[in-house]
C-alpha cells in the first residue's frame, strides 16, 4: 500500500524529479549490491589465505619429515658402506688389524 501511494504520488511530479528518484534508488541498490559482494569476497580471500597457509604448513613439515627421512637413509647407507670396506680389508689381511699396514710385505720398488 504505502508502495503504492508513493509510486502515484511520484506520478504527479515532474519529469526530472522522477528521473532523479530513480537513479538514487538504482544507485542504493547497487550500492547494497556491491557491499554484499565485497564481504562474500573479503571472506573468501581469508578463508583461501588461512587455508593456503596451514597447507604450507603441513607441507613444510612433510618435507621436514621427509628430508629426516632422507638423512637417515642416507646414514644408514654410507654406515654399510663403510662396514662392508672394513669386512673386505678384514678379509684382504686376515689376522692383521686392518688399520695397520705392515711395510715388511709391501712389494718393494726397483
Amino acid at each position: 500500500m504505502i508502495i503504492q501511494a508513493t509510486i502515484e504520488h511520484m506520478k504527479t511530479r515532474p519529469h526530472q524529479e522522477r528521473k532523479d528518484f530513480a537513479a538514487a534508488c538504482s544507485f542504493v541498490i547497487v550500492a547494497i549490491l556491491f557491499l554484499g559482494w565485497l564481504a562474500l569476497f573479503v571472506h573468501n580471500v581469508q578463508s583461501d589465505v588461512a587455508s593456503q597457509q596451514q597447507t604450507n604448513q603441513i607441507s613444510s613439515t612433510d618435507n621436514s619429515a621427509n628430508g629426516a627421512n632422507a638423512l637417515t637413509s642416507l646414514k644408514e647407507n654410507i654406515q654399510s658402506s663403510t662396514d662392508s670396506f672394513a669386512n673386505l680389508q678384514a678379509q684382504a689381511s686376515p689376522g692383521n688389524d686392518p688399520q695397520i699396514i705392515n711395510i715388511d710385505t709391501m712389494p718393494q720398488g726397483q
